[in-house]
């Protein structure tokens, strides 16, 4: 069996996520929570963000525009597979080594329980995750996970 380049670091990531799910707390830091676009020519910085609040996590619009950022608390108690973002579950496929985050601010941890950060639909079949000082996660359309973590 030969594996890409793609699918050895969404192995990689997967398993180094599930190795940090349950670590430390949130250590992002203030921001504004507004969105930001990009406008195709060049990517501007979005502001960093504060820390989660696990009470009321930042979950974006119930049907998101694609092309538009959003604030979004990336559950990520028990490590990184899927998510629920405008109106539908996701699941991790790619992890952007290649890019560099567009999230201004110190690097985050992964949260105990959210990690703050921007989303955005691509398109309508890839979502992209981004935290401060992370590369970016892409997500594809997948089914509700059945084993829930809480």
């Amino acid at each position: 069996m030969t594996y890409t380049t793609g699918r050895l670091a969404a192995l990689a990531l997967g398993a180094a996520l599930l190795l940090a799910g349950c670590s430390g707390p949130n250590g992002g830091g203030p921001g504004e929570d507004a969105p930001g676009e990009r406008d195709g020519s060049e990517a501007r910085p979005r502001p960093a963000l504060a820390q989660a609040d696990d009470s009321a996590p930042r979950t974006g619009p119930a049907k998101a525009r694609i092309g538009t950022w959003y604030p979004y608390d990336l559950f990520s108690h028990c490590g990184i597979s899927t998510m629920k973002f405008s109106g539908q579950w996701w699941r991790l496929t790619t992890l952007r080594t290649d890019l560099d985050s567009q999230v201004a601010g110190d690097p985050v941890d992964w949260g105990e329980n959210y990690t703050p950060g921007y989303i955005q639909l691509e398109s309508a079949k890839v979502a992209v995750f981004e935290a401060a000082g992370h590369p970016p996660l892409m997500f594809a359309p997948g089914a509700e996970p059945t084993t829930p973590c809480k």
